[in-house]
């Protein structure tokens, strides 16, 4: 789905880049060209590619990579990937990156598995811009300093309050869109990655502003120094504290780290509880349910409200009563999971089966997939995809896929794209492409993929905006996929 941009240039050819890269969609006028130039010349991006794709959402892979290339360069050189999380292999492009990453205690895992069995990274998964801005403040050591003015959604009592606000004392949120909101739920794109990026690199301050990011390049900053392997911070994981071994490269500016974590709490991360409202020993301050005890704040959906106090709409919606009346979903829980954040191929796979009569291979003792291991509760039905040839493998989803090779991935929890489901549901209920309907203006070239669009169109599964446009690569709901579904059915 996602092209790897970020697949570093050897160093070889390094002294050899200058500005005379050109991506077709960015424009010197582009508000994030700056920063896009900056890191294409040091390497970072790959310039052989046509397009940049700056309203894409980026991957945490590529967030990862991005943050350490930047922080500890030469630390990708000497760090081995030691197998930390179950799907991330050593030969994938991003294995070094998380291998550094977890070796400082910044990547934790889902739901902070780290040095547990099956701990996953969700390396092709997007990442909320709370959860970025976490991830920022806790590798370059930012504390809040209400230096800037707060923005209007980011005020109430959440995990990632603090972190939102030292992002934005230190220049690297500066309102969403130009107006004061930072949006902390939304998705990070890859042009915002790419700014924010650049930014925290400096030791910038709010002072009745901040500076533009063309002076941040033209005037170079003093780079933060960087802090000796003891200069251990506490890292403010709405979860779990960091381990006492967790390590900053860069120092806080306000003090408020130091010493490891030496508090045991379970959602302070190293940090003193003030105020505990429910009681469940998890700061008021990062707690995502205030009024509710959740001490290992649950957030099955990702969007900062906890599970113990979230109120889920799309189990209300009538098209999923209609696939609850029918059976093929058995709870709230099903489709709750995915209330405010995108759909992902699991349960996109698991539906599509059951929708064209439910598995008929027997599943093999063997796993298709390497991040799909036999007694995965979707095991069966991927398997059954795949000796279907209804899913192939790969992050693509295109018509090659990997069933076959010995290091074959699925990606089951990486959200679903316009484009996956398309060529997933092509496959599955063997729909034709009759070109009877009109083209997608954002889907004009030809090929696999493009057809498979064109035949969602084709049998109105899909249908285009007011502007003709069907935007591909845009992450499908819940509802979204049992509505395409449902047309095909």
């Amino acid at each position: 789905m996602k092209f790897s941009f970020y697949t570093l240039i050897p160093a070889l050819l390094l002294s050899f880049i200058t500005t005379t890269f050109a991506y077709s969609d960015v424009q010197k006028t582009d508000w994030f060209e700056p920063p896009v130039t900056k890191f294409a010349n040091e390497g970072l991006l790959d310039v052989s590619k046509e397009n940049f794709y700056p309203a894409d959402f980026a991957t945490r892979a590529e967030i990862v990579k991005i943050v350490m290339f930047s922080v500890l360069p030469d630390a990708l050189n000497t760090t081995t990937y030691n197998n930390e999380f179950v799907d991330v292999s050593a030969s994938d492009w991003f294995a070094k990156y998380y291998g550094v990453a977890a070796a400082k205690g910044w990547i934790q895992g889902q739901n902070n598995c780290l040095g547990s069995a099956n701990c996953k990274a969700l390396p092709n998964d997007f990442m909320p811009r709370s959860e970025f801005a976490q991830f920022i403040a806790n590798v370059y050591g930012l504390d809040a300093l209400s230096l800037a003015p707060e923005f209007s959604d980011n005020t109430s009592a959440t995990w990632f309050q603090d972190s939102v606000q030292s992002l934005a004392d230190h220049c690297i949120y500066q309102g969403f869109d130009n107006t004061d909101k930072v949006s902390p739920g939304s998705f990070i794109t890859r042009a915002q990655l790419v700014t924010a990026a650049l930014r925290a690199r400096h030791n910038l301050q709010f002072d009745f502003g901040c500076p533009t990011d063309e002076a941040i390049i033209d005037d170079t900053f003093s780079l933060r120094s960087t802090a000796t392997d003891d200069d251990t911070v506490a890292a403010s994981t709405p979860v779990a504290a960091a381990s006492s071994s967790s390590v900053s490269s860069y120092r806080r500016s306000g003090g408020g780290g130091g010493g490891g974590s030496s508090n045991s709490n379970n959602g302070g991360g190293g940090l003193n509880i003030g105020s505990d409202t429910d009681g469940d020993g998890v700061d008021d301050s990062i707690d995502n349910c205030v009024n509710d005890v959740n001490p290992n704040q649950e957030d099955i959906d990702g969007d900062g409200v906890g599970d113990a106090c979230d109120i889920c709409i799309v189990k209300d919606d009538p098209i999923v009563q209609i696939f609850k009346n029918l059976g093929y979903i058995q709870n709230d829980d099903d489709v709750c999971r995915f209330d405010g954040r995108g759909v992902t191929r699991d349960y996109m796979v698991y539906l599509g089966i059951e929708f064209i009569g439910g598995v008929i291979n027997a599943p093999p003792a063997i796993p298709i997939f390497t991040d799909v291991p036999v007694g995965d509760e979707y095991y069966n039905h991927f398997s059954d995809a795949a000796i279907s040839d209804l899913f192939l493998g790969n992050a693509d989803l295109d018509d090659v896929g990997c069933v076959g090779s010995s290091s074959c991935y699925a990606y089951p929890e990486q959200d679903v794209t316009r484009n996956d489901f398309a060529v997933f549901a092509r496959r599955a209920f063997n729909l034709p492409l009759t070109n009877a309907a009109p083209q997608f203006n954002d889907n004009p070239t030809t090929g696999y993929r493009s057809d498979s669009i064109q035949i969602m169109g084709d049998h109105c599964v899909f249908e285009a905006d007011a502007t003709g446009n069907i935007y591909p690569d845009a992450i499908m709901t819940v509802d979204e996929m049992l509505r395409a579904y449902n047309t095909i059915l």
